[in-house]
């Protein structure tokens, strides 16, 4: 097949940049755990037929995505040194292979180079000098963790000493990644460049700018995760999603009326070209997550919040717990990814909390969890450090808190601060 295509097809400078390419992101069946699966090597060796005009940048991402390369590189379900700690007690640190071969084979090389090509030189040690340092590895590694296979589907080709998916782009588990700040080469932090997560405005998703894709009749998001069960759509039932208010102006865009077919024209993806005014449940809510444009039938779409950083030190913390396993710790009010609990005046002594929340695993910043709480139940309610969780369907929606409560965060109303844990050495 590849002898066919490289050999006669029409585009024979596509097809050698290809193999070119190809010679430098080099896999090997020798590490991988089946050298004979013919469509899982073509559906590698198609990145760079794709790209072979294109840019580096998106063939790298591709690459690192691909389950062959993980594989080989073994940086396949490596895992951060917190998350390993936690589930076994061990001190382990991420696999370096990739991080270090994706600089020294695939991009800058081991020495920095001058325009013309030679390596810089150190004046005072007359050697050249290095790119990257073992450090940097270090830090690097701690990038490449939480990336697994997707599961098996039937019309892709199986096999190997596995039988799994060699051929889909690779997802990532959040429970394994490393959350903590990486270095870059320059001195600066990864994503030094990205707005912080808590500087993004107010009612973002109805920002210009503000993406959507279409997820049709499914409900659960596909670029969402978190703790277990937030979006467990094994039983409808279970699930409540926003639906847009019929005036909402979000409902009108994404629609897309038709007056040819007298229908909306959804489109798979969608960008905000204007800032829209919120209507309903939108002006209570920070971020939509997935939600419900059309009833008949049902349309869902899903809002893709921004890239953007979290700072590892702040001074606006407020402590976040769980029931199961009971645990607490900081989190910044400013930005929404934990659960309201709203504790009533006459529920304050005993420790006993809401969530009023709107649709289920939604996510709130604390103001707006105490603003909400306010409405419901007076003044005198708000957050509280609650002790355990209750949902009597009265205040709130009997789905909110779904069957796992005790898995999800919820806010409390204990400041916090986040402090440094340092090692004191006596050298004799």
């Amino acid at each position: 097949m590849w002898n066919s295509i490289s050999l006669w097809s029409n585009d024979q400078l596509r097809q050698r940049m290809a193999w070119a390419l190809s010679q430098i992101l080099v896999i090997s069946p020798n590490q991988i755990g089946s050298k004979w699966l013919t469509e899982a090597y073509a559906n590698y060796y198609d990145i760079f037929v794709r790209h072979a005009f294109g840019n580096y940048r998106d063939i790298l991402k591709e690459v690192a995505y691909s389950p062959l390369m993980a594989e080989m590189l073994s940086f396949l379900e490596s895992k951060s040194t917190a998350f390993v700690l936690r589930s076994t007690g061990d001190e382990l640190r991420p696999d370096e292979n990739f991080a270090r071969e994706v600089m020294q084979l695939f991009t800058i090389g081991v020495n920095q180079l001058n325009n013309d090509g030679t390596s810089k030189v150190d004046p005072s040690s007359g050697f050249p000098i290095p790119t990257y340092q073992n450090h940097d590895v270090q830090s690097f590694a701690r990038a490449w963790t939480g990336f697994y296979r997707q599961e098996r589907r039937s019309n892709i080709e199986l096999g190997g000493d596995e039988d799994v998916n060699r051929i889909d782009p690779m997802r990532i588990n959040p429970e394994w990644r490393d959350v903590f700040p990486k270095m870059d080469l320059n001195g600066g932090f990864i994503g030094d460049s990205y707005t912080l997560c808590s500087d993004l405005p107010e009612k973002q998703f109805l920002k210009k700018g503000a993406k959507y894709i279409l997820l049709g009749s499914h409900n659960a998001p596909e670029f969402q995760s978190g703790d277990m069960g937030w979006w467990d759509n094994w039983s409808d039932d279970l699930i409540l999603r926003i639906e847009l208010d019929p005036n909402s102006q979000l409902r009108k865009f994404l629609c897309n009326y038709n007056a040819f077919s007298g229908s909306c024209d959804f489109k798979s993806v969608v960008v905000l070209d204007e800032n829209l005014s919120c209507t309903g449940l939108e002006c209570a809510s920070d971020n939509l997550r997935a939600f419900k444009v059309q009833n008949d039938p049902p349309v869902f779409y899903e809002y893709i919040r921004p890239a953007c950083v979290e700072l590892t030190f702040y001074n606006t913390g407020k402590k976040i717990s769980r029931t199961w396993p009971k645990e607490s710790m900081c989190a910044n009010v400013h930005v929404e990814e934990f659960m309201d609990v709203c504790c009533p005046p006459w529920d304050v002594n005993s420790g006993r909390g809401q969530n009023l929340c709107h649709f289920t695993g939604e996510r709130v910043k604390y103001g707006t969890g105490a603003s909400r709480c306010s409405v419901v139940y007076g003044a005198k309610a708000g957050p509280c450090d609650w002790k355990s969780l209750l949902n009597d369907g009265n205040n709130n929606n009997p789905y909110c808190l779904q069957y796992m409560i005790d898995y999800n965060w919820y806010w409390t109303n204990m400041t916090c601060t986040i402090r440094v844990k340092g090692t004191l050495y006596l050298c004799l």
